[in-house]
């Protein structure tokens, strides 16, 4: 039932025919899917292993399910499948289509909402191949280039009116929202499932009127913005990468001592990141990162650094969405400017919500709606903001926990987490240390670099004839690095990278690391084989793996000896441990 094959058959009339997709792209979404709908067929088989998923999922156990206890569960248990405009698809159409129509999920309709999870999974990441500016958003350019790709047999012509039935609004453009209803229309199967009904814009509904026949309608707020693509790009970066978050904390701790306060953020995004500079925007990524995130002082520490980065981020998306809705620039949305501006928020409401919604959003019911109203309303219904759905807020009475640190309190635990921290550090590595680790790090640092794998080929490989043979590479080893110049080690290596007493330079990134390991298991070979006769005993063998630190129990350790001891001579030879390091 729910193979992530994703096969289009369309019944056009005009072109029925004419569709089919690359085998190569049905193989691609097999493996993107292929663990979790593993573990969805077999929860929907068996009764225990659903009733688990169930309590995961209700954490609460109050026996009903909100949008934001969906997100908390697939980030996890199913991160493969955290994307929240498909989530929120499959919640919406399993509770409105398929379930009672009220917005819970309860444990009878849990089944229907993971098969909903999966197949729209599929569909977004197909959407997502097409969407070639990661907008958001399909134009009729790349909708023309995917058909192409995907070897959809259809004209320009043919591909723009398949658009123009696609775009329902005729906005232009084509929202995953609107694909998904295209591909239940024309009954497309996707996982080998064919669904004919459908939800839109999250909670679309029809509204039938008099004088206007059918109207949409769409409750539930969607925020979308482009105006931070490029900072978001960057700051992706920096989170992936230790060096740069170490670069940007001393960025922003200018001073040294180890806490962050507000007037230092707006310093560093004033000089550094200035399409960020929303005073609004970055108090409540402030407050959101220390009281939410952090540990409830005023200060931001080392440790929340990646929190704050995306709440930055977050607040300035909100912050652009709410003055695109203040039109006349006064830092307040009336009643006035935020009906006209609802498309912004995703909405399409008649007057009458309009009005409840807008004093849902005024908590303090002054008649006006600040940003800090803003950004809590946005949480309370758990507002998509691009891909980033909150579901905690802060308002301007939060502040610090009581007794809060003072500055000097705050930074003084920190230097003593820091140096705890590093204590703790050389500690471990004194444990692990030993000749070969400091060149270990080098060469992976080095297999990181391209530019300087390519003149260490070009150091070895001394004859130009494009391999490197075990001789060349005892010569280069013995001249730069004399503790890795042990021949039978570095025929070791060669061999286990697939060299037949050479190796290509593709080669070189996996020999540098099997080099330093034969160098070790040759030495704590040569450290325990005390009678000299070149075997190790069973106790001597399990003296190795510890020193290799292999991970073995004594009984595990036991039993691999005898496995390996086939002929049961009570021995095991420097081939045969090294053959059985290789494996590993």
């Amino acid at each position: 039932l729910l193979s992530p094959i994703l096969a289009f058959q369309f019944p056009f009339r005009a072109y029925r025919s004419a569709f089919h997709l690359l085998t190569q792209s049905l193989h691609l979404t097999m493996a993107q899917f292929e663990d979790a709908t593993q573990r969805i067929q077999h929860a929907l088989t068996d009764v225990a292993t659903l009733q688990q998923l169930w309590s995961t999922l209700d954490y609460n156990g109050n026996g009903i399910v909100s949008v934001a206890e969906v997100v908390k569960f697939c980030a996890s248990d199913f991160p493969e499948l955290n994307h929240q405009r498909p989530l929120i698809r499959a919640f919406y159409l399993t509770t409105l289509s398929q379930g009672d129509g009220d917005e819970w999920v309860e444990v009878f309709e849990f089944p229907d909402l993971l098969r909903n999870i999966l197949y729209f999974n599929i569909l977004f990441h197909q959407f997502d191949k097409m969407d070639a500016d990661d907008d958001h958003r399909l134009t009729v350019p790349e909708f023309v280039e995917a058909c192409g790709v995907l070897e959809i047999e259809l004209t320009p012509e043919q591909a723009e009116l398949e658009f123009d039935r696609m775009d329902i609004n005729h906005g232009g453009k084509v929202l995953f929202d609107e694909f998904c209803r295209w591909v239940s229309v024309n009954q497309i199967a996707v996982g080998g499932e064919v669904r004919d009904a459908f939800t839109l814009a999250q909670v679309h509904k029809q509204r039938k009127t008099a004088a206007h026949g059918t109207k949409a309608y769409d409750n539930h707020p969607d925020i979308h913005s482009r105006k931070f693509k490029r900072a978001e790009t960057r700051f992706k970066e920096i989170l992936a990468s230790g060096p740069q978050m170490a670069a940007m904390w001393r960025c922003l701790d200018y001073d040294g001592n180890h806490i962050v306060s507000l007037a230092e953020l707006d310093k560093m995004i004033v000089e550094q990141y200035p399409i960020l500079n929303n005073k609004r925007a970055l108090m409540r990524a402030f407050k959101a990162t220390t009281i939410l995130d952090g540990d409830g002082d005023q200060w931001i520490e080392r440790a929340e650094l990646p929190a704050l980065l995306r709440n930055i981020l977050y607040f300035n998306k909100l912050a652009s969405a709410f003055d695109s809705i203040d039109r006349d620039d006064d830092h307040r949305i009336s009643f006035e400017e935020f009906r006209a501006s609802l498309p912004v928020l995703g909405l399409e409401l008649p007057e009458d919500e309009a009005k409840e919604q807008f004093a849902l959003m005024d908590s303090n019911d002054g008649g006006q709606v600040l940003f800090d109203e803003f950004c809590a309303w946005a949480g309370r219904n758990a507002c998509p903001v691009d891909d980033d759905v909150r579901t905690t807020y802060t308002t301007s009475e939060d502040g610090p926990a009581p007794h809060a640190r003072s500055a000097n309190d705050a930074a003084r635990a920190e230097r003593r987490r820091l140096a705890e921290e590093a204590k703790a550090r050389k500690a471990e590595r004194a444990l692990t240390d030993d000749k070969y680790s400091k060149i270990e790090r080098q060469f992976k640092a080095l297999a990181k670099n391209e530019h300087k794998l390519n003149l260490l080929w070009r150091k070895m490989d001394r004859s130009a004839n494009g391999s490197v043979s075990v001789k060349e590479l005892h010569q280069y080893m013995a001249d730069r690095y004399p503790a890795l110049s042990r021949k039978p080690a570095l025929g070791h290596a060669v061999k286990s990278v697939g060299g037949d007493g050479a190796i290509t330079q593709s080669q070189l990134p996996a020999l540098l690391p099997a080099t330093v390991h034969f160098h070790r298991v040759l030495d704590v070979f040569d450290s325990l084989d005390t009678s000299g006769d070149h075997a190790l005993s069973a106790p001597e063998f399990e003296k190795a793996t510890e020193r290799l630190m292999l991970g073995l129990s004594a009984e595990e350790a036991a039993a691999k000896f005898a496995e390996l001891d086939a002929n049961g001579s009570g021995s095991m030879s420097l081939s045969e441990f090294v053959a059985f390091t290789a494996t590993l």
